[in-house]
């Protein structure tokens, strides 16, 4: 099965407006947001608007770009203030959890329907899913308390980001167990390119999660362990659902390299709550 990466709006606002861990503290959360969607579309300028996006499936391919993420752009465009941004990823995190649930019944569906393997791959997907709805818990109750050590009113749209960031990441990966993924899929920290193994990048991974605890409290830091552990659980059945079960689906193939990049995104997404800490001292509640 094709890694599930992204190019779209989502992954270039966690690096650009710091939702779950940027790279860069904004200085303005809507000149961060116009410059993600710059980023994100370098043809920005050129875009031909529709009077009904939803119907307009050759401007989605070509701007791959998933209708709920040009849904969110018009309504941050429509109302950039904290309150409008706030309201657009509500409203789009509710979209891409009824996406997700779609995708994962279709999933069951078709694995109820296929004699070859079929039960076993229902029940990887269960339990594959329960580890992640478990992580998805922990991990966003983390981000939430995380950024209220940052003093700002800007900072209090970034957990709701990073929620909606989270459903969307969950929603492509099971559509692609069962789907050609019609946008765009790259990695999602697609500036980063070192070549690194598992052993190296799980090494990276433990190192920024011990400068991260180093960083927090003790509440926060038995936040980050509660979700720090349900993320080994989620990463075991995944990698075990993905590459057992993508036989069963034709536009699939097996990912040696799987895991290795379940382990690499989350490296990286730690490394970056560290740097959001580092980078930006005065942001910090005093």
């Amino acid at each position: 099965m094709k890694r599930i990466t992204f190019l779209t709006v989502a992954a270039v606002l966690i690096t650009l407006v710091a939702a779950s861990c940027g790279q860069n503290t904004p200085q303005s959360t809507t000149s961060a947001t116009e410059t993600a969607m710059q980023r994100e579309d370098p043809q920005a300028e050129d875009k031909t608007t529709s009077a009904n996006v939803e119907q307009d499936e050759e401007t989605y391919d070509s701007q791959n770009r998933h209708p709920i993420d040009i849904q969110m752009d018009k309504d941050i465009e429509a109302n950039g203030s904290n309150r409008g941004i706030f309201d657009a990823y509500e409203k789009a995190a509710k979209a891409w959890e009824e996406e997700m649930n779609k995708n994962y019944q279709t999933l069951m569906t078709m694995y109820n329907n296929t004699s070859d393997g079929g039960d076993v791959c229902r029940k990887k997907l269960q339990k594959t899913q329960e580890a992640w709805l478990a992580f998805w818990k922990d991990e966003t109750l983390f981000n939430g308390y995380y950024w209220s050590l940052f003093d700002g009113s800007m900072y209090s749209t970034y957990p709701t980001y990073y929620n909606m960031y989270m459903l969307r990441m969950r929603a492509f990966e099971l559509v692609c167990y069962f789907d050609k993924f019609p946008y765009s899929c790259d990695t999602y920290f697609d500036e980063n390119t070192d070549v690194k193994t598992e052993e190296e990048w799980d090494k990276m991974l433990n190192e920024q999660y011990k400068l991260l605890m180093a960083r927090l409290k003790k509440d926060n830091q038995d936040r980050l362990r509660a979700a720090q552990r349900k993320w080994i659980a989620y990463r075991d059945a995944e990698d075990d659902c993905g590459n057992s079960c993508n036989r069963l689906n034709e536009y699939s193939i097996y990912d040696p390299d799987y895991r290795l990049n379940i382990v690499r995104e989350r490296a990286l997404r730690l490394e970056k709550y560290v740097n959001d800490y580092d980078e930006c001292p005065d942001c910090l509640k005093k």
